[in-house]
């Protein structure tokens, strides 16, 4: 019997629940090909993660920053840095209520803090408005975009252009950028800063445990963000 009879001959069965049936498998060539056409890029975008979803992308002529009160202090700085050196007329600092030290300091939300602490480091106070929101467990970043999305409908004239750029956190930009394009609407173009967090490598990003963590959450939460969570 030659392989062709062979592979064309019926299957018989070979008991009450099993049968045989002859199957083509891939050479080691072709299987050498699909790792190398499918594994490549595979590998290629795990080790760019983190710069892909620390995106930094501004908009040309923006007269409006946003900065999520949240950040850290070296982003605080950035963002201090950037509205002094900028043509940006308005920054406004999104935030939720304050998670600890409300006991102590005087400002109760992020928002409040980081206006604060911007004009502490020498953004002229009439510049600066704090857009605090309430608490929320699962949609923060949607309940602060939301909130400042809301505060410019009744206030039209604070940025007729519409032409915004947002500062954030690392890995957090794209997602974030994402959802304040959503809650601002259409007809605004939202560019995006990011600040990496200086003690991370984004080439090697999963040899830490900190930035690990970040991409991982930040996948999750993106994913969860494009079926309609926070």
């Amino acid at each position: 019997m030659d392989e062709r009879a062979a592979i064309e001959k019926p299957a018989r069965p070979a008991g009450r629940f099993l049968r045989r049936r002859w199957v083509l498998l891939p050479t080691w060539r072709l299987s050498v090909i699909a790792a190398v056409v499918i594994g490549g890029p595979a590998v290629f975008a795990f080790l760019n993660l983190y710069g892909w979803l620390a995106v930094t992308e501004p908009v040309s002529g923006a007269e409006t920053l946003i900065v999520e009160g949240w950040i850290p202090d070296h982003a605080l700085e950035k963002a201090a840095e950037h509205a002094r050196t900028t043509e940006a007329e308005i920054v406004f600092c999104t935030g939720i209520p304050l998670d600890r030290g409300t006991l102590d300091l005087p400002y109760k939300t992020f928002a409040d803090y980081a206006a604060a602490t911007l004009s502490k480091m020498g953004v002229p106070a009439g510049r600066i408005q704090s857009v605090p929101c309430g608490i929320s467990r699962t949609e923060r970043t949607r309940m602060m975009a939301r909130a400042l999305a809301d505060h410019l409908r009744k206030n039209p004239t604070l940025s007729p252009g519409k032409r915004a750029d947002l500062i954030t956190s690392a890995t957090h930009a794209r997602r974030s950028r994402m959802i304040f394009r959503e809650e601002l609407g259409d007809d605004w173009k939202i560019g995006v800063i990011s600040c990496p967090d200086p003690e991370a490598d984004p080439g090697r990003w999963f040899l830490g445990s900190k930035s690990a963590k970040e991409v991982f959450n930040e996948m999750v939460a993106m994913s969860m963000a494009l079926v309609g969570g926070n």
